[in-house]
């Protein structure tokens, strides 16, 4: 709303209006999916590995992004969210395993590190980018989450093969 306020007439209507308190029982709700997902990824990694689990993650993560502005009704909503909180609760742990593994043993530290800052960074500058993409289009922030997100998991794909 405060977004919509202050570029009033440059940003779309939302499409779900809902109140408040709706919207912070479903962030309670992503936490919830997302941890429960993180309480399960050593089975996961054990299961899969760590290097098919970070490309399935990305995917997963990708598709549900680029079908959330699609959604229709709170149940496609709720879908969409589900799927996003699953997604992301799967990556973070993997990702941080296989970069450890791969990582030169005297560099490990410098290299967890640098991926430390790149996930803070793309934390603090993820919302910036879609805070000026929502202005062009409601939907568009979603849209460019997940290409980026399955971009990253086809280059994950063709780099991890051989892991």
């Amino acid at each position: 709303m405060l977004l919509e306020d202050g570029f009033l007439g440059m940003i779309q209507p939302r499409p779900f209006l809902l109140s408040e308190g709706r919207i912070a029982y479903l962030f309670a709700f992503c936490g919830l999916v997302t941890a429960l997902v993180q309480g399960s990824v050593s089975r996961l990694v054990y299961r899969f590995g760590s290097p098919k689990l970070v490309i399935r993650s990305l995917c997963l993560l990708g598709g549900s992004l680029l079908f959330l502005p699609m959604a229709s009704n709170h149940i496609q909503l709720v879908l969409g969210l589900t799927v996003i909180s699953a997604g992301a609760g799967l990556n973070w742990a993997p990702l941080i395993g296989l970069i450890s593994t791969l990582s030169n043993e005297r560099e490990q530290g410098a290299t967890l590190g640098v991926a430390q800052s790149a996930n803070t960074l793309g934390r603090a500058l993820g919302p910036l980018c879609a805070a000026g993409f929502y202005t062009w289009d409601i939907r568009l922030p979603y849209l460019a989450a997940g290409a980026l997100a399955l971009a990253g998991g086809f280059i994950a794909a063709r780099r991890l093969r051989r892991v």
